[in-house]
């Protein structure tokens, strides 16, 4: 609750009226904020399996050049600096792993 509340009060915020440092320093919050989000998810994730409960966690065929697009349309809505992600010729097009940890 107090992560979510601290995403509330960045979304909240005038941001027309703020200056560009202060402004730099909101979207670093609120990157870190979905950051620790994840992170968190992710550890309630293992504790449920842990626990015996159905949830598996399986690999699978991936694209990886799909997940590195998704990953930087992600990056992309964050940060307003170019950013450049390449998959090389020589990588596989698909590759078996553990699809949700390379989504995340």
């Amino acid at each position: 609750a107090p992560l979510h509340a601290l995403k509330g009060i960045i979304s909240s915020m005038d941001k027309d009226s703020l200056p560009e440092d202060i402004l730099c320093d909101l979207e670093f919050m609120d990157v870190s904020a979905q950051q620790m989000s994840l992170i968190i998810n992710d550890v309630l994730d293992l504790v449920t399996v842990q626990a015996g409960h159905q949830m598996a966690i399986t690999p699978a065929w991936c694209d990886l050049r799909t997940a590195v697009k998704h990953a930087r349309m992600f990056v992309d809505s964050y940060v307003q600096v170019p950013i450049v992600m390449v998959v090389h010729d020589d990588v596989p097009r698909q590759v078996w792993l553990f699809q949700l940890p390379v989504q995340q």
